[in-house]
């Protein structure tokens, strides 16, 4: 079902089976989606698809003959769902950062540097940062597989010993690290409150 999405707008019918599945496996799979990639471009896009998606399920839900409205920008629907007391300020301000990051990559052509500053004005980073370095968390590892299809591209013998070259892949990978676990803790919470709507309450 979940590839059926094809949107960010939710129906009815996909609200009554995103809630048929069980919490864990859910939670696993979205996870499994936005960090499977070394590529933070591309977990940008996910996560922010994603957590439209349960926006739009939660206002779906909440709000009587929503569905007859005109479809919201993502800053509207999450200034809807705060004002409604849905969400709490910290991951109000997620989203707003989010949403940011992602426009970035919309709307710039080289946004790779206030994105990695952007990533750092998340209320949780510096306790993912921490979790992380706790967990000895295995960069090289990535930096190994990134390196491996940087190969692939005719110009890299050109540019492998440039130290900007160097610099941008670190921090390019640990970026993406953190940022996959923001958002993913940013998703769950927003999935549980597409489950109950007053768990802020």
């Amino acid at each position: 079902m979940l590839r059926t999405l094809s949107s960010s707008v939710v129906t009815e019918e996909e609200i009554k089976s995103l809630k048929s599945m069980e919490k864990k496996e859910l939670f696993e799979i979205i996870c499994n989606d936005i960090t499977s990639t070394n590529d933070l471009i591309g977990q940008i896009i996910r996560s922010h698809l994603w957590a439209e998606i349960f926006m739009d399920g939660i206002i779906l839900q909440e709000l009587e003959n929503s569905r007859k409205k005109p479809k919201r920008k993502f800053a509207e629907k999450q200034e809807l769902l705060f004002e409604l007391g849905l969400i709490d300020k910290i991951h109000y301000k997620e989203l707003q950062i989010l949403n940011k990051i992602r426009n970035l990559y919309v709307h710039e052509i080289y946004p790779h540097q206030k994105a990695l500053e952007a990533i750092k004005t998340f209320p949780t980073y510096n306790a993912i940062k921490k979790m992380l370095e706790a967990s000895k968390f295995p960069y090289d590892k990535m930096a190994e597989k990134t390196l491996d299809a940087m190969k692939k591209f005719p110009f890299y013998n050109e540019i492998k010993n440039n130290p900007k070259f160097l610099e941008y892949q670190e921090s390019m990978i640990k970026g993406s690290s953190i940022f996959g676990l923001i958002s993913s803790f940013l998703t769950m919470y927003l999935m549980l409150v597409f489950w109950n709507p007053k768990i802020n309450s």
